[in-house]
């Protein structure tokens, strides 16, 4: 499944209808919505402490 998808998704839906929607675990779908956000440092500093 393309990222930008479920980007745009938890950026207009609410979570708990992204986790259902996609089949993931509500704090993923959590995780996705903080990512998303315009301020996408967050997103970046995770993948490089995932990468080390």
């Amino acid at each position: 499944m393309p990222y930008t998808a479920m980007i745009e998704a938890v950026t207009s839906l609410p979570p708990i209808v992204v986790a259902d929607l996609f089949g993931m675990h509500p704090s993923t779908a959590q995780s996705w919505t903080n990512y998303a956000k315009d301020d996408w440092s967050a997103c970046l500093a995770a993948r490089m402490g995932a990468t080390e």
